[in-house]
C-alpha cells in the first residue's frame, strides 16, 4: 500500500500499538480491524474489537441449537483468556 510504504514512523507505532493490544487484550486476538488509515485509534480500536467480542458471545448465547459450527464458535470465545 502506498500510504503505508511512505511513512515508516506510522507502520512503526501501529506496531507497537498492535504488540500492546496483543499483551494487554489476548482475549480480543483477531478482532481488531486489518487495515487502517494514519494512526491506530486506540480507543476507537478497542471498541470496534470489543463490539465483535460481545456480537460473537451475544450470537452463541441467543442459539436456539447448538450446531457444530456454533458449537466450535462457543470453544474457541471461552478459552479466550
Amino acid at each position: 500500500m502506498f500510504f503505508r510504504s511512505q511513512f515508516p514512523q506510522i507502520r512503526e507505532r501501529n506496531l507497537r500499538t498492535e504488540t500492546e493490544f496483543e499483551k494487554q487484550f489476548p482475549h480480543l486476538l483477531g478482532l481488531f480491524e486489518k487495515t487502517t488509515a494514519g494512526l491506530i485509534d486506540k480507543d476507537e480500536a478497542l471498541d470496534i474489537a470489543q463490539r465483535k467480542f460481545f456480537k460473537a458471545q451475544k450470537e452463541i448465547l441467543e442459539s436456539d441449537k447448538l450446531d457444530d459450527a456454533t458449537f466450535e464458535k462457543s470453544l474457541e470465545f471461552s478459552s479466550r483468556r
